[in-house]
C-alpha cells in the first residue's frame, strides 16, 4: 500500500455533497491517515465522484473474479451500507439508471475499528451500454445511501484484486468474512416499514435503488452535485468542495489503492 505522500495516483477525486477532507488522522491509537468524510445528512443520496480510467474490463467485477476492497473506520452503527458505482461520464448526466453501468455493495460489520470491506456486485441499473463507446471512467461512493443520516466516515486504500488467494495466484485478497446478510426482497418502498426484516427501510434498501419514488432523491443528489461543480473554486460561500488527487496502490493488474 502507499504511504500518505500518494504516488501512482489512477483516481482523480472531483465532487462531493459535502466536504472531502485528504489526510485526516483517524480517531483511533495509531491515528491512521485517512479521507475523512460526513455525510451530509440533507442528502438522502450524499455522493462521492471520482473519475479514473482504470476500470477496461467491468465484467471481471461483476463474475467476481476480481473484486474491490476497502479499508473505513466509522462510528456509524454495524450493518451500515457502502456503495460503489460505474458510471459512465457524461452519459451518467443524464437521469438515473442511464450511464450506470454497475453497482457494488459491501456492509460494515461493526463501530469504532478499522476493517476491510469486500464489495460484491450488486445489479447493473443501465446494462445495456456499449462500453466501445462509452467506457466506464468514473466511481462514485455512497455512504449509507437511502438515509439521511450524518455519520462521518474514514476510508482509504480502495484497492482491485484477485479473488481468493492460493499459492498460484498472487497478487489476491482473502476472503473477507461477511457478518450482515445480503439485501432481501420484498421491501415496500415508501411506507416507511422494513418490509424484509434486513435493517433497511424504504430507499435504504438497494433493491429499491430502481424505484421512482427513490429515483428522485438520488437523481436530486446528481443535481446538488453538479450545482457544486459550478461554484468558483475561490468562492467564500459553501457548499465548499475540495478537490485534488486520490492517492493509488498498485495491487496486481488494476488497483485504486490508498486514498489519502
Amino acid at each position: 500500500m502507499l504511504g500518505p505522500e500518494g504516488t501512482d495516483d489512477q483516481v482523480t477525486y472531483f465532487a462531493s455533497t459535502n466536504t472531502y477532507n485528504r489526510g485526516f488522522p483517524a480517531p483511533d491509537v495509531d491515528k491512521a491517515i485517512a479521507v475523512s468524510y460526513t455525510r451530509n445528512p440533507s442528502e438522502i443520496y450524499d455522493l462521492i465522484y471520482y473519475e479514473t480510467d482504470v476500470i477496461e474490463d467491468p465484467s471481471e467485477y461483476i463474475s467476481g473474479t476480481k473484486k474491490l476492497y476497502m479499508d473505513v473506520y466509522t462510528s456509524a452503527p454495524g450493518c451500515t451500507e457502502v456503495l460503489l458505482q460505474f458510471d459512465s461520464l457524461p452519459l451518467a448526466e443524464a437521469a438515473y439508471p442511464t450511464g450506470r453501468h454497475a453497482r457494488f455493495v459491501a456492509f460494515t460489520s461493526g463501530s469504532q475499528t478499522w476493517e476491510r470491506l469486500e464489495f460484491d456486485f450488486l445489479d447493473q441499473p443501465d446494462p445495456t451500454m456499449d462500453l466501445d463507446l462509452n467506457p466506464i471512467n468514473a466511481l462514485v461512493l455512497f455512504f449509507a445511501p437511502g438515509t439521511n443520516t450524518a455519520g462521518t466516515y474514514f476510508f482509504r486504500s480502495l484497492d482491485s484484486a484477485v479473488t481468493g488467494c492460493d499459492e498460484m495466484t498472487q497478487p489476491c485478497e482473502a476472503v473477507v468474512p461477511k457478518s450482515c446478510l445480503a439485501p432481501l426482497k420484498g421491501e415496500i418502498c415508501d411506507d416507511g416499514v422494513d418490509n424484509d426484516g434486513d435493517g433497511a427501510t424504504d430507499c435504504e434498501d438497494s433493491e429499491c435503488s430502481t424505484d421512482p419514488y427513490c429515483i428522485q432523491y438520488l437523481n436530486a443528489s446528481l443535481a446538488t452535485v453538479s450545482n457544486q461543480l459550478a461554484v468558483p473554486p475561490d468562492s467564500a460561500s459553501p457548499p465548499y468542495v475540495v478537490t485534488g488527487m486520490v492517492s493509488i496502490a498498485m495491487m496486481g493488474i488494476i488497483a485504486f489503492g490508498s486514498m489519502w
